[in-house]
């Protein structure tokens, strides 16, 4: 081994032990901590043990969770009034995983409510987004909304959000098919755009036929990768 794997063996076992050392000074487990992530715990075992350096995605959400990202990064504290988490349950809220699969693609026929388990979130967190009593968690399936969504990303959409706003994303139902897309209103028409351009845009004719067959679910507000 040189001397430049041995640096760099170094810096990924601090930082793994300094992600730990945060973990417990917010009264996390690593199984809360998965949740609040939206991670599997064999991740957070990784980041722990050093076999894996925090990328920018746990990085930005641990800072949500009130992680120093940068005593984690460089060693250094440069900010000693980072709230400790409460280990309070009505400090973290569920938001449930159904069983539905949003197409980022063609359309997605599995449409099930069945829930298949719960993702943990602090509280003070999710409710900047919005009430989560109105929200469910669902996978996404194809590479439609690349490069913002990837398949099988997991996305909380807000069901009570169903304004049409042409910068946000919506999960919407046409038929027994299911979508992730942006939406444009246009006179007696819906168009459904995807993030990727190697895809066209779905074009749904509004009439007296297929007016009941197209519904907005709701508002997509957040997307995490689950490893």
């Amino acid at each position: 081994m040189n001397r430049k794997t041995k640096v760099n063996m170094g810096i990924l076992m601090n930082s793994s032990l300094r992600i730990k050392e945060e973990r417990k000074r917010l009264n996390l487990t690593q199984d809360q901590l998965a949740g609040l992530l939206g991670v599997t715990k064999q991740s957070i075992l990784a980041y722990e043990k050093g076999s894996r350096y925090p990328d920018l995605f746990f990085l930005e959400k641990a800072s949500q969770l009130g992680f120093d990202t940068n005593y984690i990064i460089t060693g250094k504290k440069v900010n000693n009034n980072i709230p400790r988490h409460n280990d309070n349950k009505d400090d973290i809220v569920t938001i449930p995983l159904v069983e539905a699969r949003l197409s980022a693609g063609g359309g997605s026929f599995l449409t099930s409510s069945e829930i298949e388990e719960y993702f943990y979130f602090s509280k003070s967190f999710i409710e900047q987004l919005g009430n989560p009593r109105n929200m469910v968690a669902m996978k996404v399936s194809g590479d439609s909304m690349e490069p913002e969504v990837y398949h099988n990303d997991i996305v909380i959409i807000d069901e009570a959000k169903k304004d049409i706003y042409p910068s946000r994303m919506y999960a919407v139902a046409f038929g027994e098919c299911i979508y992730l897309k942006r939406i444009d209103r246009l006179p007696n028409q819906i168009v459904l755009k995807s993030s990727n351009p190697h895809y066209s845009p779905i074009i749904i004719d509004i009439n007296e036929h297929t007016e009941n067959q197209f519904k907005i679910i709701g508002q997509a507000l957040w997307n995490g990768h689950k490893f």
